[in-house]
């Protein structure tokens, strides 16, 4: 539970990575962060934009949107 908080702590600063940044910006090893992003991707709180077998690259959507609702132009 903590790592996958501190996971998305990692989130915030950068709302779409993969699992190698994440495991060094964390300071965490990548089966570590690996298994808390499958358990926020499960959560669907996480999802996998990349498709790819490997260097898969993750996206915190909610995030990302509510980011881009405040950049809306003033009218």
């Amino acid at each position: 539970k903590s790592t996958c908080l501190a996971i998305l702590e990692q989130f915030k600063q950068l709302p779409q990575t993969s699992i190698p940044v994440l495991s060094e910006m964390a300071g965490l090893s990548q089966p570590t962060v690996r298994n808390a992003v499958n358990q926020l991707v499960k959560l669907q709180i996480l999802e996998e934009v990349s498709a790819k077998l490997r260097n898969k690259v993750y996206v915190y959507r909610r995030y990302l949107d509510l980011l881009e609702s405040g950049a809306e132009p003033f009218k």
